[in-house]
């Protein structure tokens, strides 16, 4: 059982009624509509537990609901109830509209978001959260959730969640046991780095990422694809029958920086390759190989520590998503990691008081509108809308 938060915006709201009204006719109908590119799609199975939040101008958690099914293309029958623009969702086994909201702003300093989310701000539709979190929203709102009951984390075993509920068989883009397990195993060899050789890192820990990730068919893994300079990656993924991430892998410990970021986008350059990762079996950094004007080590679009979490639950709700980023069935689909460097690259954009974007609004606003605003105020409100 994994636990979400259902972000509904005015993106997919309509006209006339505010979100609460909205999403509350959604959890009565106990259906709900996700995007074909919604990062989290995949992952989404029955009996997950899930809360639902709506964003600006409201800002607050307004019910709860526990998944009959996965994602998947409604039916006939589906689609003439859910008039709406989407064309896939889940269905809710249960699902509760709370009469009594419960603002985020009076639980967001208890959730474990804060710390790796500290302005709130949910850029998709579907969001993993822990289940300490859920279980303290379930509290806020004082009353016995639709969804099973659970027990506090700390009185919880840290690795009880079924096995059949995290295999990439099931319909979830990765199997998180089995890179939980290994990563677990990685962090007991830590005081190895340096003595284990590229191969025994290889073997231990990122062929395993990788079968965690999907890549388990014939043909799925291409090692030491030859490139024009005579050298090669060590990995090259396929998807599709195509080539479409190239892997670097280095031993545990070495140094990732601008010259394997260089080496890396040369290899993706040769291989007509979009993505390319660098891990050490620790540390993975992924790139963004063609981007032009500026240098390989800042193309890099997404940068994760695998060992950087707390408990298994932690594990899951930040660590894991990241990776599955490029698990097979989510370069398959072709949503998430494009939809994440675009929401980063827009983020960035309009947030950073740096940028040519942010400095133009700013100065449109005040010509034009009257408005004048700092490049901290500015940065606020575009985060609000982006919320």
């Amino acid at each position: 059982m994994a636990h979400y938060l259902f972000n509904f915006s005015r993106k997919g709201a309509t006209k006339g009624r505010t979100l609460r009204e909205q999403a509350a006719e959604l959890l009565h109908m106990k259906m709900w509509g996700i995007g074909a590119k919604t990062p989290n799609r995949l992952s989404l199975v029955a009996d997950d537990c899930i809360l639902i939040y709506v964003g600006a101008p409201e800002y607050a958690f307004i019910g709860d609901a526990r998944l009959a099914s996965p994602t998947h293309d409604w039916t006939p029958a589906e689609a003439s109830k859910l008039r709406e623009r989407f064309e896939s969702g889940v269905v809710f086994e249960s699902a509760r509209a709370w009469p009594h909201p419960v603002p985020l702003k009076s639980v967001i300093a208890q959730l474990d978001l804060a710390e790796t989310n500290p302005g709130a701000h949910f850029f998709s539709g579907v969001v993993r959260i822990t289940a300490r979190d859920y279980a303290t929203v379930i509290a806020a709102e004082g009353a016995e959730p639709s969804a099973r009951a659970l027990e506090p984390e700390t009185d919880r075993p840290k690795v009880t969640l079924p096995e059949h509920t995290r295999t990439a068989g099931d319909g979830r883009p990765i199997d998180v046991d089995l890179l939980f397990r290994t990563v677990e195993k990685l962090k007991g060899a830590e005081g190895l780095a340096g003595s284990l050789s590229e191969y025994d890192t290889r073997a231990e820990f990122i062929d395993k990422y990788l079968e965690a990730l999907g890549y388990t068919e014939l043909g799925d893994i291409q090692r030491g694809s030859p490139t024009d300079s005579g050298d090669f990656p060590d990995y090259v993924l396929h998807v599709h029958g195509k080539a479409a991430v190239a892997i670097e892998a280095k031993k545990l410990g070495s140094k990732l920086g601008a010259k394997e970021a260089g080496q890396l986008v040369g290899y993706c350059a040769n291989l007509g390759v979009r993505w390319g990762a660098v891990t050490d079996g620790r540390v993975v950094k992924l790139y963004d190989a063609p981007l032009l004007g500026v240098s390989p080590e800042e193309r890099r679009v997404l940068l994760v520590d695998l060992t950087e979490y707390r408990d298994r639950d932690d594990f899951e709700a930040r660590i894991s998503p990241e990776l599955a980023l490029i698990a097979k069935s989510e370069l398959e689909s072709g949503a998430g990691l494009e939809r994440r460097v675009a929401l980063e690259a827009v983020r960035e954009l309009l947030i950073v008081s740096g940028s040519k974007t942010a400095r133009t609004l700013r100065k449109e606003l005040d010509e034009v509108r009257k408005i004048k605003l700092s490049s901290e105020e500015l940065s606020e409100l575009v985060s609000e809308l982006l919320s």
